[in-house]
């Protein structure tokens, strides 16, 4: 029995060593004819003789090369190693002709089903890569693509799916810290992707994302905002956002501030609360009249005015009493610059403070970022649902939140709270002007001497020599008035600013009309000039009644005494919001 199996074993052996010779010898058709009378195909896989027979026919395959031969051929000599490199062959002649019609395309599955057909071989690899690309290519939804993403975690391709779906792999995250808000980017899933940067940016109604510094910028430029102050602002706030995410009103019906992780095709954009300083800050109204700014108010009851004549029925400050704008008119295009507003007033400057606070005169310039306020600047629309109604002698303003808001009856430009950020006149408070106690200035006047209050503190005053008067002249000649056109009556220095130094005012007659001047040299040496208007300087040919100086309740007080018409009356100036203000009782 044994001899009987290895003479079988001899047998077989010299069959498919015979098939092999005539293989090698090129004789084809006769290793293919001794195959088929042995009846090959009924042979097990594992032998031999099938595998010699195997490469008898492996050249006409080859010649053939059609997927079909090789789809026939592995199943013929299918567990021959022939099997194998015929499943390469297919495997590569369909990468070929994908490649040579990349329009046409292949699913992903019909890659993987290339790779099942030789594991492990470069050929399988080859078609894995494809497999991905198709995948990445095919994937629809954001759940696809994190999905593709983990089964080809190093598809060379894995860029294109995360640009076109960011929103699978990332989150953006907002945060408050140190007073700013941040915004970065959390994976969603651990593939160890690089981190993209997220911006901050403006998003269109049609999708449009744009970095939120370009589209302020472009908007501001379009409403006449210098691109200086614009750049300015970007360069002085090098963190983006360099302007607050801030609504503006020409902006149109859902367009919204963000952040946003922006890819070559798509971006995963985040929305954001309009910032909270902003969002429900009011607008500045701006008054013109033929082409000039002749006013400005950041709020109801608040209005600067450069033409006091002019705005009257919406200037609460005014109050029918001359001040430094009567005395120093100027016709020039005033000049914006470090939250003030100047008009060049000979050789020195008015400069009215946006603020509210009390104007005065400089010998200081503006500034090196400063504007002409013309008629370049053209402002913005009014946001939605505001209405201007025409009054009498003035406008109103309204809105929901407005019940009124006093206008002079002249053309209204309107900022919004991105253009007063790039003007520097955004972080203004409102300013609460000194209580003067009315009943308390108007029992002064009954008596002939000034009356303190009990809990003041006096301060010391001196009147001024003959020649410091004349250095108050120099000064007020080079706050801009010639020596013809004032006349001193007497001075005194005191306190009058409560910095700890001395200040000076004047009792005079300046351009034919009875004023009061307060001298100050503030602490980065400026020196500035207020006026206003009285007709109680000089009694007759006799000087005015001597003044007395105090402080009360955190504030200064220069008062001084007199009769009129056989009448008493006070006079009052006094320290107010940063500046000084003047009033009187009869």
């Amino acid at each position: 029995m044994n001899a009987l199996i290895l003479s079988l074993f001899a047998y077989g052996g010299r069959k498919d060593d015979m098939v092999s010779k005539l293989v090698q010898q090129d004789r084809i058709v006769e290793a293919q004819e001794r195959c088929e009378k042995w009846e090959v195909d009924q042979l097990s896989e594992e032998n031999l003789l099938r595998h010699a027979c195997a490469q008898a026919y492996w050249k006409e395959a080859k010649n053939i090369n059609t997927l079909e031969t090789w789809r026939l051929y592995r199943e013929r000599w299918s567990g021959t190693p022939m099997e194998t490199k015929a499943a390469i062959e297919e495997i590569e002649l369909s990468l070929s002709q994908y490649r040579e019609q990349p329009d046409k395309l292949r699913s992903e599955e019909y890659f993987l089903h290339l790779v099942e057909l030789a594991p492990g071989t470069q050929a399988a690899k080859n078609a894995f890569m494809l497999a991905g690309t198709a995948a990445i290519r095919d994937a629809k939804t954001e759940e696809q693509a994190r999905d593709v993403a983990r089964r080809y975690p190093k598809h060379p391709q894995l860029l294109q799916l995360i640009q076109r779906h960011p929103g699978a792999f990332y989150e953006i995250k907002i945060t408050e810290r140190d007073g700013r808000t941040r915004a970065e980017a959390v994976a969603k899933i651990d593939l160890n992707l690089p981190m993209p940067f997220v911006e901050w940016v403006a998003r269109w109604p049609d999708g449009k994302i744009e970095d939120w510094n370009v589209a302020v910028r472009d908007s501001l430029l379009n409403f006449g905002v210098p691109r200086s102050f614009i750049m300015k602002t970007i360069k002085d706030n090098p963190i983006p956002p360099s302007f607050p995410i801030c609504p503006i009103p020409s902006m149109p019906e859902g367009w919204q501030g963000g952040v946003a992780i922006r890819m070559v095709d798509n971006a995963l954009f985040e929305p954001v609360e309009w910032d909270k300083s902003c969002a429900n800050r009011l607008p500045i109204l701006l008054s013109f009249h033929e082409g000039r700014m002749i006013g400005m108010s950041l709020y109801p009851g608040h209005h600067i005015s450069l033409r006091p004549e002019m705005t009257a029925s919406v200037d609460p400050a005014k109050g029918g009493r001359l001040d430094v704008r009567d005395f120093a008119k100027s016709t020039a295009n005033p000049i914006l610059a470090e939250g003030n507003l100047y008009l060049p007033h000979r050789r020195a400057y008015l400069v009215i403070p946006v603020s509210g606070a009390p104007a005065y005169l400089s010998e200081r310039p503006p500034g090196r970022w400063k504007m002409t306020v013309d008629k370049k600047l053209k402002g913005e629309p009014l946001p939605k649902g505001w209405k201007i109604e025409e009054h009498l002698d003035h406008k109103v303003v309204t809105s929901q939140r407005i019940q009124e808001w006093k206008m002079p009856k002249t053309q209204i430009r309107v900022l919004s709270s991105l253009s007063a950020y790039a003007l520097n006149i955004y972080d203004f408070e409102m300013l609460i002007p000194t209580d003067l106690d009315e009943y308390w200035v108007r029992e002064s006047s009954k008596d002939d001497d000034v009356i303190i209050p009990e809990d003041a503190q006096v301060l010391p005053i001196n009147r001024m020599e003959k020649y410091q008067l004349n250095q108050m002249g120099l000064w007020l000649t080079a706050a801009g008035f010639d020596a013809d056109e004032f006349e001193i009556f007497d001075g005194w220095k005191g306190d009058i600013s409560g910095d700890g130094k001395e200040d000076a005012i004047l009792r005079m007659r300046l351009k034919g009309e009875e004023s009061v001047a307060v001298f100050e040299v503030r602490e980065d040496g400026e020196r500035v000039t207020y006026l206003f208007g009285t007709e109680r300087a000089v009694n007759g040919t006799r000087q005015a009644g001597i003044p007395a100086l105090y402080q009360w309740e955190g504030e200064q007080y220069f008062v001084w005494k007199g009769y009129e018409r056989k009448r008493p009356y006070s006079e009052v100036v006094y320290s107010d919001r940063g500046g000084y203000s003047m009033r009187a009782a009869d």
